[in-house]
């Protein structure tokens, strides 16, 4: 399955107006997640955000909801081969 999450207002550096606005869109974007089941089901939701840190920080908080949680970091300096690799996992254990 696979969830993409969009700005209704498009993308861009003004997509996510504050702080308030971050965290409504992490609950959405949670609430989604927990909807499709993967929490209750013990699957890893695998993550990829490009957006920003408030964002990131908001779906952080909401990792209960979601279940276990793989975050990926972009390799940008191209150290290995210019793509995704698993940065973080949560819970921690």
């Amino acid at each position: 399955r696979l969830l993409v999450a969009r700005p209704s207002a498009g993308t861009s550096q003004n997509a996510i107006a504050n702080g308030r606005h971050a965290c409504e869109l992490a609950r959405s974007i949670a609430a989604k997640v927990k909807a499709k089941g993967s929490a209750a089901s013990g699957e890893t939701t695998h993550l990829f955000v490009s957006g920003p840190n408030a964002l990131t920080f908001y779906l952080g908080q909401l990792q209960l909801v979601m279940g276990r949680v793989c975050l990926y970091e972009y390799d940008f300096d191209g150290g290995e081969d210019h793509s995704y690799r698993p940065s973080l996992t949560l819970p921690v254990t």
